[in-house]
């Protein structure tokens, strides 16, 4: 059991961490707003194939228009790929690695033991790698603000939200769940635009809307396993 919860702490909370923190220092946050909508592209996949959930035609058809919307949002003119773009593009592959391993032991563990577990492990794993590569920031932990953001980060991602995802992956298909969450990326495009300034691109706006038609279009797709 412990062993499983490192693994799923591991791939769901320390890799994506670093990933997503250091990805978004270098892109845009529209960009990875954005990009991070490619996770109903993974989830299909891994979930057909080892959790044996059915895909149909409009999920194919779905996560073909987020594709083209992903694609949209990094092209912006030129082809070149940056390397914040790319750490966010990788960022829901192990979200969906890591969620793949809850849910199949979810029944047997439990949601609160996966809960606690994952961010538990990710934590003391993350505070490891920060003492040997010498970052030892712990001054942050005595001002009044930063401490307000970690706490409030704690309780509403780690706390409330992780206990609703696992709650709803236990009740309907991974791929299912993943589609219907990913519409918080446009208040994110909305609050990158008001709190950090960055007006959207004429791609960002195209990028998104083929992602929002996507993801809608899978929400209303029924959960259901292979025959």
């Amino acid at each position: 059991n412990l062993k499983d919860i490192y693994i799923i702490g591991f791939f769901g909370t320390t890799i994506t961490f670093i990933l997503l923190f250091f990805g978004a220092r270098m892109t845009s946050g529209i960009n990875t707003a954005i990009l991070l909508q490619t996770e109903p592209i993974y989830s299909i996949f891994l979930s057909y194939f080892l959790l044996k959930e059915r895909i149909t035609k409009k999920q194919i058809f779905s996560t073909i228009l987020i594709l083209i919307g992903v694609v949209t949002v990094v092209y912006s003119g030129t082809f070149s790929l940056n390397l914040g773009d790319l750490f966010i593009i990788l960022t829901p592959l192990f979200w969906q690695i890591s969620h793949l391993l809850s849910k199949k032991s979810i029944k047997r563990l439990g949601t609160f033991f996966i809960q606690g577990g994952r961010y538990l492990s990710a934590g003391l794993t993350m505070l490891l790698i920060s003492t040997l590569i010498g970052s030892n920031q712990f001054g942050v932990l005595y001002k009044p603000a930063e401490l307000s953001s970690i706490l409030i980060i704690g309780f509403v991602v780690a706390g409330i939200g992780s206990l609703a995802w696992y709650e709803s992956i236990k009740r309907i298909n991974l791929s299912k769940a993943t589609a219907m969450i990913s519409p918080y990326s446009v208040l994110s495009v909305i609050l990158a635009w008001f709190i950090l300034s960055e007006l959207p691109s004429i791609y960002q706006i195209i990028g998104l809307i083929f992602v929002l038609v996507g993801m809608l279009l899978l929400s209303r797709v029924k959960s259901r396993k292979r025959e």
